[in-house]
């Protein structure tokens, strides 16, 4: 029996993509290596495109496969129990295989992408896939002042700036 998951959206929504996509990525791991605990997207409007929980197998011995997730006081969002394919987690490879059909091509804004690219990267090694990030402009709003300045940005130019690699 499945239960809800608190994910929202399980499957991505292609008829919502657009030219510029935001990724949040919480994590959590197995033998010192980070992986994707959940992956949450959406588009200019703000609308869901996809929010899901991983399931990288062997689930049912967590003190084996997943050894920790993020602090509960931290409140990020992943727990255990998000990541058990019977409360919805779904498998890591269908997950990489959407991110990259969903960020290929397109402007991906990420918070602090070097955190972000190990998860992805660990993830898709584990997935046996490789993420084609010359294909991705990618954008980390922390990186630039206006980010931290009251009101927000001052203005979206940096989504015309390239990140360096």
């Amino acid at each position: 029996m499945i239960k809800r998951s608190r994910a929202t959206q399980l499957w991505p929504r292609f008829d919502l993509v657009t030219d510029v996509l935001a990724f949040d990525i919480e994590g959590c791991e197995r033998y010192d290596v980070h992986y994707i605990g959940s992956l949450s997207g959406i588009n200019e409007k703000k609308e869901c495109v996809l929010d899901v929980f991983a399931d990288h197998g062997g689930h049912g011995t967590d003190e084996v496969w997943i050894k920790s997730v993020p602090p509960l006081h931290l409140d990020l969002g992943v727990k255990y129990r998000d990541l058990a394919p019977y409360n919805g987690a779904r498998p890591i490879e269908e997950i990489m295989d959407e991110f990259i059909n969903l960020a290929t091509g397109r402007i991906v804004i990420f918070h602090d992408f070097r955190a972000d690219k190990e998860l992805l990267d660990n993830s898709a090694a584990k997935a046996g896939v490789t993420i084609p990030w010359d294909s991705i402009a990618v954008r980390d709003p922390q990186r630039f002042a206006g980010y931290w300045l009251p009101g927000g940005l001052v203005s979206k130019s940096w989504l015309t700036s390239s990140y360096p690699r």
